[in-house]
């Protein structure tokens, strides 16, 4: 019993002591802090991959003009709602006066500064209004009254009834249109379209769901108690979808000379079902020659991705597809390996460095981030639901998780970035060699 006793004791202490024996190759270095208190009470936090920090060690101060010491950073604070409270960057404060009208953020997955989304409260002439402007690595772009997606090089946004394109690069310019539908009142007292070789023309009876765009495209759909299929009008032209449907997805091409429609499992281009599904369609899209592009949702990562009806690629969770100014597709997608990006048909970069690109509308909070040395003798593993960091196969116990990691090549060591209380700290892991 005295043995065994002694052979758990060893047990309990040797992971114990192998952390005490690792901490000695662990450095730890100040960066900043944040803070907010209200009634005595520190009410502010960070969530995990909103703190975002150079380690590359760049010093200028883009906001004060000025050299500083300190590692460039960049953080979002927010309340226990989750409200935004302030954007810091070094120690510039961005505050957000009404947190309620501040819709943030979007971080570039090709950019490596934080990109983000802000949304301002505008009361002009006693009324509500709103308008979003984008920040990306120290540029402020807007105000607009909508930002659609963003790519490597620029963005789509909306001013006015016109949607267009801007680059990142200011000297760059653009008058390319986007035929984008929104939704609009119907005022007309009659549907007029071509149906088949028929003109068919009514008065409807129910509401007409109608969308319009700048250059006067249109689709509108209806339905009502008389009638046993929807009625759908693109550009004057009529046609029938099986049962009763109050939206479908649709997208013109940038010139709204095609389109694509999916309803039902159905995907019609052009006016011509191309193909009939078992599985909800997820995503759609369509270029100005006419070449197309869809997702077939499946169960986990198990979406299909085609272009004009060709299987491209499948056994993925794919999670955007757009068009952007070169007339490509672009999309992304998560395997067990992680994220890809992808343009037309090829799978042009594995994002690596994931843990640099923060993108909550695509990035699962549960992923396993893995870090390798460049040889890949060396392994950093960690999750954001997990308090503690693998490093080599050996737990290494701190009182915080990365947000982000790397790997330093010329000082052989893992470095991250952590929030612990109010402050904002650097870590130095040095393996063994």
């Amino acid at each position: 019993m005295k043995y065994i006793k002694f052979i758990l004791f060893v047990l309990i202490m040797l992971p114990l002591a192998m952390t005490a024996q690792d901490n000695n190759n662990l450095s730890k270095k100040y960066i900043g802090k944040i803070d907010r208190v209200e009634e005595g009470v520190l009410t502010s936090y960070v969530k995990h991959g909103e703190f975002k920090l150079d380690f590359d060690n760049k010093v200028i101060d883009v906001y004060n003009n000025m050299y500083v010491k300190n590692n460039r950073y960049y953080v979002i604070v927010r309340d226990h709602k989750d409200n935004i409270l302030y954007a810091k960057t070094n120690n510039y404060e961005l505050p957000f006066q009404n947190m309620n009208s501040v819709s943030i953020l979007k971080a570039g997955y090709s950019i490596q500064e934080y990109v983000y989304i802000e949304k301002r409260n505008i009361t002009y002439t006693g009324k509500t209004q709103y308008r979003y402007y984008l920040h990306v690595e120290g540029m402020v772009y807007g105000p607009y009254d909508e930002i659609l997606d963003m790519f490597q090089d620029g963005f789509i946004y909306k001013l006015g009834e016109k949607y267009s394109y801007a680059f990142y690069d200011t000297k760059l310019n653009t008058d390319i249109r986007y035929q984008i539908p929104t939704e609009a009142l119907y005022v007309e007292k009659t549907i007029r379209c071509n149906l088949r070789d028929t003109v068919l023309e009514f008065k409807p009876t129910e509401h007409v769901h109608y969308y319009k765009t700048p250059d006067q495209h249109y689709y509108l759909l209806y339905y009502d108690n008389y009638m046993e299929n929807t009625l759908m009008v693109v550009d004057s032209t009529g046609y029938e979808l099986d049962g009763a449907l109050e939206s479908v997805d649709f997208k013109y091409s940038q010139d709204g000379k095609h389109w694509i429609a999916a309803y039902s499992n159905t995907i019609m281009v052009d006016g011509v079902i191309k193909n009939r599904l078992t599985e909800k369609i997820k995503l759609i899209a369509i270029k100005n020659n006419g070449q197309y592009a869809y997702v077939v949702e499946g169960k986990g990562m198990n979406d299909k991705y085609y272009v004009d009806n060709e299987l491209v690629l499948q056994g993925v969770n794919m999670k955007w597809l757009a068009i952007d100014i070169h007339e490509r597709f672009n999309y992304i997608c998560r395997n067990e390996k992680g994220y890809f990006y992808g343009v037309d048909n090829e799978l042009v970069s594995k994002n690596e460095d994931m843990k640099n690109y923060y993108y909550p509308a695509l990035f699962d909070s549960d992923e396993k981030f893995v870090v390798k040395s460049k040889d890949g003798s060396h392994t950093m593993e960690y999750s954001y639901d997990t308090p503690y960091i693998m490093i080599d196969n050996t737990r290494l116990d701190c009182p915080s998780i990365p947000h982000y990691a790397i790997w330093d090549e010329s000082g052989s060591c893992f470095v991250w970035n952590a929030v612990e209380g109010v402050n904002l700290y650097l870590y130095e892991y040095k393996v063994k060699k």
